[in-house]
């Protein structure tokens, strides 16, 4: 759902925003921008979430973080660095998702990648684990010690 009109001009095609994260020969498009031509012969770019339409593809991107995470629609694609996205479950993978277009080369390097964000979350879970136990183990000797001193304040 994008503007069909920006100001009073109509809109007569969409299309999709090339990336500057693209290479010749494997282009990278933005999902939740498009390219608005317009009746008069110029152009804006506009949000493919709803009708934010902007001049510069940079006052749309900023425009995109309004919407929540997991519009239907609405993803940034890059290749920028980030923090690596948790997996996604095996059930998401399948037609029409990312794994779809990726090489078998991808989807090892996914799985293996995953597989190590697994053992890392264990690992954190048993640390947490260990240091629960052990603010407990605190909490209970300094009630026992509050209680000592409650009783010699008493006398």
């Amino acid at each position: 759902m994008t503007a069909k009109k920006v100001g009073r001009l109509t809109v007569i095609t969409a299309e999709p925003v090339l990336s500057p994260l693209s290479a010749p020969d494997k282009p990278v498009y933005f999902k939740q921008i498009l390219r608005l031509l317009l009746s008069d012969g110029g152009e804006t770019y506009g949000c493919a979430a709803c009708d934010f339409t902007a001049d510069a593809v940079g006052k749309v991107r900023q425009h995109n973080g309004t919407h929540k995470k997991g519009t239907p629609g609405v993803r940034v694609v890059t290749r920028a660095a980030r923090a690596p996205a948790p997996p996604a479950p095996l059930s998401t993978i399948g037609a029409g998702s990312v794994a779809e277009n990726m090489t078998i080369l991808e989807v090892l390097n996914w799985i293996r990648e995953n597989g190590k964000m697994v053992e890392a979350m264990e690992k954190m879970s048993d640390e947490r684990n260990e240091w629960k136990r052990r603010a407990l183990a605190a909490e209970k000797s300094v009630a026992q010690f509050r209680r000592a001193l409650g009783k010699l304040a008493e006398d």
